[in-house]
């Protein structure tokens, strides 16, 4: 058979990657369909993926039945803490809030923007499609999935509410539990207090 394509190897990768995230092992299923949803692509190149799987004894294919795991291949040993993903989504999504990034980004530029391996900038790009943030174009890079904020907006919006809210507590039926209000306090000072 063929050698897989590069993307066919990617998509080979993070359908491992999604594996381990969900603590799936030997014996298991996979649904091709809901796998190609969840990797934002199409069947075509999952399907592919899935065979290079097969070919390497990794799953097997059962007709009408789906994927059943055989078995996993270790996962790549990194030096790196594992809160770098963490730590690279967040700088992402503060650049991107503040203009810094553009619509499309390619999964290169974003290992070298965060100094990340390729294993570390396919989960983080895979859990910004989870929270709908990105989607994967079709061929290569990836898109943002809505503009960044408009400063202008959220100073209108805080500008809005210093209207509104006020005057909700004026309002007849307005009561606040004075445990709320304590707990309250205390989760703002904390948030307050940490880095």
């Amino acid at each position: 058979m063929a050698s897989p394509t590069r993307l066919q190897q990617e998509i080979a990768e993070r359908i491992l990657q999604l594996v381990r995230d969900d603590a799936l092992g030997a014996g298991a299923w996979l649904n091709e369909n809901a796998t190609a949803r969840r990797l934002g692509v199409s069947r075509t190149p999952v399907r592919a993926a899935l065979d290079h799987l097969a070919e390497q004894g990794v799953v097997r294919r059962h007709l009408n039945k789906g994927i059943e795991i055989l078995s996993l291949p270790a996962a790549s040993d990194s030096t790196r803490p594992p809160e770098t993903v963490d730590l690279a989504m967040v700088r992402l999504a503060r650049e991107r809030e503040n203009g810094l990034l553009p619509d499309q980004v390619s999964e290169l530029e974003v290992m070298r923007r965060y100094e990340l391996g390729r294993p570390e900038a396919q989960k983080l790009l895979a859990r910004l499609a989870d929270l709908d943030m990105v989607e994967r174009k079709p061929g290569y890079g990836w898109r943002f999935l809505h503009e960044p904020r408009d400063q202008r907006l959220r100073d209108e919006s805080y500008r809005f509410r210093l209207l509104i809210e006020p005057m909700a507590m004026l309002e007849p039926g307005f009561h606040l539990e004075p445990g709320w209000i304590a707990e309250m306090r205390v989760r703002h000072i904390e948030a307050l207090q940490r880095p």
